[in-house]
């Protein structure tokens, strides 16, 4: 009997060893064998993206609240240090938005009031498929097959839920 228990002892103090040890995580080495694997598909898919968008090119301000937020807002005329104080300590049209704000005044310090709708509507739309390669290297992170990513990114690039954020300047 206490033979068994030094037997037990002894394997107890084994365990214990080895459970202070770092896990060792295996790391999947998954190999390109499918058409949905590799950079060509999220490219098709951003450039998908980007001709569904192109006619946001021959947008111009809307009278909605792009004239307040933008040809009207004295923020963004300059980039002075009082000046960006004031675009994160002020509300325009009721709403707290600083960074577009911040971003209207960058585009016309660098470009200008010429073609200012041009500029702001291409910055919407080189966000927009930033966006869509995140969308599509989250679902990828989170271990969803190539195609689901490609799709999932897809339907997040093209749906009319994101026309508001990409053709609609202040949004």
């Amino acid at each position: 009997m206490s033979k068994q228990k030094n037997n037990a002892s002894k394997r107890r103090y084994a365990d214990t060893s080895v459970k202070n040890t770092p896990p060792q995580y295996k790391t999947e080495n998954r190999p390109v064998n499918t058409v949905f694997d590799g950079f060509l598909p999220i490219i098709a898919v951003l450039t998908l993206t980007f001709l569904a968008f192109i006619p946001t090119f021959q947008n111009q301000f809307v009278n909605w609240d792009d004239d307040v937020n933008i040809l009207k807002n004295v923020f963004i005329n300059d980039l002075s240090f009082e000046n960006i104080k004031n675009i994160f300590s002020s509300n325009v049209m009721g709403g707290y938005n600083p960074l577009s704000i911040l971003t209207f005044a960058v585009e016309k310090a660098v470009f200008g009031n010429d073609n200012l709708a041009l500029v702001i509507h291409t910055d919407n739309l080189i966000l927009h498929l930033i966006c869509v390669f995140f969308v599509w290297r989250i679902v990828r992170g989170l271990g969803f097959n190539a195609l689901t990513a490609l799709v999932v990114a897809l339907l997040f690039g093209i749906h009319p839920m994101r026309v508001e954020s990409v053709a609609w300047a202040t949004e």
